[in-house]
């Protein structure tokens, strides 16, 4: 997702270093065992994790913005000055807004399979 947004490569090695460099040792009744490090990346509770989510929450939202200006995707007006809207995010959900049609759904899953594939 860093690569699509433009970041630079340095600073995504640097990134993807402190992700990958972690390791743990389980102390179990007074004895530390031997060090082992995860298999998968970040971690729940990870100083990088909140800004991490927010890249791929911005993703996501380009996503979005790309399908709404390719005209696949109005979302829904709101106020006297008819702003639309298309999306909104909170720290751990998506809600999505546009027509409830199977033209719309089918957007949606593109969107959601190009942000699979972005994130690899």
């Amino acid at each position: 997702m860093t690569t699509h947004l433009g970041f630079h490569a340095d600073w995504i090695v640097l990134v993807m270093r402190c992700v990958c460099s972690v390791s743990y040792s389980v102390n179990l009744n007074g004895s530390s065992n031997e060090w082992f490090s995860p298999s998968r990346g970040l971690r729940q509770g990870d100083p990088l994790s909140p800004y991490l989510f927010l890249i791929c929450a911005e993703g996501f939202s380009t996503l979005t913005k790309e399908a709404e200006q390719k005209g696949v995707n109005e979302g829904s007006s709101i106020g006297r000055e008819r702003f639309s809207i298309n999306h909104l995010f909170f720290s751990d959900d998506c809600i999505l807004f546009g027509d409830a049609s199977v033209e719309w759904a089918k957007v949606v899953g593109d969107v959601i399979k190009e942000y699979k594939t972005i994130l690899g």
